[in-house]
This record gives structure tokens, C-alpha cells and sequence, in this order.
């Protein structure tokens, strides 16, 4: 079996190594409020039509085929590609979301008009406590009720779904929550999210019926994420099918920050992981691998990082 580590020592320079696997492919459209940024390859900024010249939490859009907005997101609000008001996606308590960590939007497996949107919100108390992951499908066949049927997008289950299939408590592990999803699962036909709370790494199944099948769940190495080091989960599919996942944590509450490597086999059952501690005195924000999964990359408010993911 693969052992993979984090080496120590940050590389300035990188040499050409065997392509090895595959990283999250990356969205063409970028939406930042009220802009989006459009890859073809080069980035152009143009305005996107909405009423929003700002996002308070989170936002995510979804290209067509073309490479085109389809539809985008905007805090709890959905947007088709001209702008049209579609729905506002209701977290399980039945208040608007907030405080949206991040959010993920997931082509329903079998279907080439539905959408997952999964993201976590709080079910109780002021934005960014307790925060609970949840799914809304969105089906961009059906009229748009909000323009009388010209244009097309609707919800399918308002409010949302609870992703908590065995009553997990997820309350308990403060307001750090991050997703992550997997390409089509070849041998099953579905896809893994992984959730990484304050606490734990679940892995549930995306099929065409929702998502609420719990694949895994196991400690985080460190067990306690929180802000201001909590920035993102990444991950990379290496090409005999196992998954590695990169996540900033901290061993307790104010403690050293630290890289952590998780890697999983193809049915999501965790096989080791390991770590690097990391400089004090920045906020680390965005983690992401090399094409080849050899390496990873942080950015940090005191300077940005690279190091090495590889080994046997």
C-alpha cells in the first residue's frame, strides 16, 4: 500500500513528476458578487445580473455546456443565468440560510437536469453556530414559478434536507464545517461527500435519491478545527481509485496549526494520515493539490506555502 506524507521543507521550484491521479476539476465561472470571472483560459471579469452587489456568506454558480452561467447562488438565494429570482433554499429549522461555511453544487447522478446545492447552516442561534449540512435539489426543467413560467428552475424539497441519517449531533463540534465531493464512483455510480466538522470526517453517498447513506466517519488526526486556521477541505483522486483529503487543523482550541493529509480507498474507509506543523502568526484560507497530487499549496496571510504530498 501507498504511503503518502508531508514533507517539511517548502519547494520553490517544481520538477515534472508521473501524472498520478486527479484533482477537483475547477469551476470555468467564478461568481463574486455583483462580478463573475469567466476562464477561456485566460480570466475575464464581467457583470453578473442580480439585484445583489454583495455576499454576506456564500455563493457558487453552475456553468452550462457552453461554459455559461446556468444558474448561480447568492447567500440562501437561487439565480438562473439572466438573473431571474428562482428560490430561496431554506435551511432545516425553517429560517433563511446563514452563515454558510461554503457551498457545493452536484449534478444528481442519472440526471442531466438536476442539481444538488449542499451546504451547512445553523439550526438554532445566531449565523455560524452549530452549523448542520443540508441538501436542496434544483431542477432547471421545471417552470420558474417567480417569473409565471417563462423562465425555467425549481425547487424540489423546500425546506431543505437534513443530511443526518443516524441522528448525528453535529452541534457539539462548533461552527468549523467544510465539504468536499467526489467525481462518479465508477464501480457504485454515485459520488462521496465528505464532510470535516470541528471534530470528525464523515463520508456519505450521493445517488439519485439523495444523500443520506453514511459511508465512514472517523476522528480528525487532530480533532479540533476552528477559526481563524479552519480555511477549506481539498481533495485529489489518485488513479487506483483512493482519495486524498488536505484540511487545516489544530490540536485543541488556540493551538499550533498543522497540514493534514487524509487518504481513503475507493469505498471511503480511511487507510492513515499524517501531518506538518505550520508557522505561527497567519491565517491560513485556501489549501489546494498540483494536477499530479504531489503537492500542496496554501495560501496564509504571511506568506504563501508549498509543500510536497508523496512518498511510498
Amino acid at each position: 500500500m501507498k504511503t503518502n506524507f508531508l514533507t517539511l521543507s517548502l519547494i520553490l521550484i517544481l520538477s515534472s513528476v508521473i501524472f498520478k491521479g486527479f484533482g477537483q476539476t475547477q469551476n470555468p465561472i467564478w461568481v463574486i458578487p455583483n462580478n463573475q470571472i469567466k476562464f477561456s483560459p485566460s480570466p475575464l471579469v464581467s457583470p453578473i445580473s442580480s439585484p445583489w452587489t454583495f455576499a454576506e456568506y456564500s455563493y457558487n454558480a453552475m456553468p452550462d455546456a457552453s461554459g455559461n452561467i446556468l444558474f448561480y447562488c447568492i447567500d440562501g438565494y437561487i439565480y438562473d443565468g439572466a438573473g431571474n429570482l428562482i428560490d430561496i433554499f431554506i435551511e432545516p429549522s425553517g429560517g433563511f440560510v446563514l452563515g454558510l461555511p461554503e457551498l457545493c453544487i452536484v449534478p444528481v447522478p442519472e440526471s442531466c437536469t438536476q442539481y444538488y446545492i449542499i451546504g451547512a447552516a445553523p439550526t438554532s442561534g445566531p449565523p455560524g453556530t452549530a452549523p448542520t449540512p443540508f441538501y436542496v435539489t434544483l431542477d432547471m426543467s421545471l417552470p420558474n414559478t417567480s417569473t409565471g413560467g417563462t423562465t425555467f428552475g425549481a425547487l424540489l424539497n423546500s425546506p431543505a434536507t437534513k443530511i443526518d441519517p443516524a441522528g448525528i449531533n453535529y452541534s457539539q463540534h462548533g461552527n468549523a464545517m467544510h465539504l468536499a465531493v467526489s467525481k462518479i464512483r465508477q464501480h457504485k455510480g454515485d459520488r462521496v461527500l465528505f464532510i470535516s466538522d470541528n471534530s470528525q470526517l464523515f463520508r456519505f453517498a450521493i445517488t439519485s435519491t439523495g444523500i443520506n447513506q453514511l459511508i465512514g466517519v472517523d476522528p480528525l488526526l487532530h480533532g479540533y478545527n476552528s477559526s481563524p486556521y479552519r480555511s477549506e477541505l481539498e481533495l485529489y483522486e489518485e488513479t487506483n481509485g483512493n482519495y486524498l483529503l488536505a484540511s487545516i487543523e489544530k490540536n485543541i482550541a488556540g493551538g499550533h496549526p498543522v497540514l493534514v493529509l487524509y487518504e481513503l480507498d475507493p469505498d471511503g474507509i480511511l487507510l492513515n494520515s499524517s501531518f506538518v506543523s505550520l508557522p505561527l502568526g497567519g491565517q491560513y484560507h485556501g489549501v489546494e493539490f498540483s494536477p499530479n497530487g504531489q503537492f500542496v499549496y496554501l495560501t496564509a496571510t504571511v506568506s504563501p506555502y508549498v509543500f510536497e504530498s508523496s512518498g511510498s
